[in-house]
């Protein structure tokens, strides 16, 4: 078994730009236009799920 700060290792690799794309498609996800628009009254399901992928916790370990 992998050593807690080896997992943390790992988990900060592969997080590295999952931030930075939550960041980039959040203002898609709220506004219509995607910057300074009108709140959406509606979002597509794909796109909430895409955006739920990037912040839910693995179910699975990380690979080697």
């Amino acid at each position: 078994m992998d050593a807690p700060e080896d997992r943390d290792v790992k988990l900060q690799k592969v997080s590295g730009d999952l931030l930075l794309r939550f960041k980039e498609s959040l203002p898609g996800l709220l506004q219509e236009d995607g910057s300074t628009g009108p709140p959406r009254s509606t979002v597509d399901s794909k796109e909430v799920d895409s955006m739920r992928i990037l912040v839910s916790v693995p179910t699975t370990p990380l690979a080697h």
